[in-house]
């Protein structure tokens, strides 16, 4: 009776460790998964930065064209405002000189 009590005393301490390093095996795996996710929520949040630097350029890039094709067409406003005006001055003077030769 005595050897089988002890047999059971080891197969119960056996048990009991082995449950301690499952225990510590899983702790192990639940730091290392942690790890895993912390890495890639950092990752994300890198690609996320990455992507919102790269259509920020985008939109920067946009607007300078943007810049540049309205100063563009404020330059053509002003040179064809410019002949607008240079022809009503042609005009205007070609009106009045065949009256001031009428006239004289």
């Amino acid at each position: 009776m005595q050897h089988a009590e002890a047999a059971e005393a080891e197969a119960e301490a056996e048990r009991k460790r082995i449950e301690d390093e499952c225990r510590q095996l899983a702790d192990r795996q639940q730091g290392h998964l942690e790890q895993i996710r912390n890495s890639l929520v950092q990752r994300e949040r890198h690609v996320a930065k990455e992507q919102a630097a790269a259509a920020v350029a985008a939109m920067v890039d946009e607007q300078a064209v943007f810049e540049k094709d309205l100063a563009l067409a404020a330059e053509r406003y002003a040179e064809e405002a410019a002949e607008i005006r240079q022809r009503q001055r042609h005009r205007r003077e070609s009106a009045v000189l065949p009256r001031e030769a009428t006239l004289a």
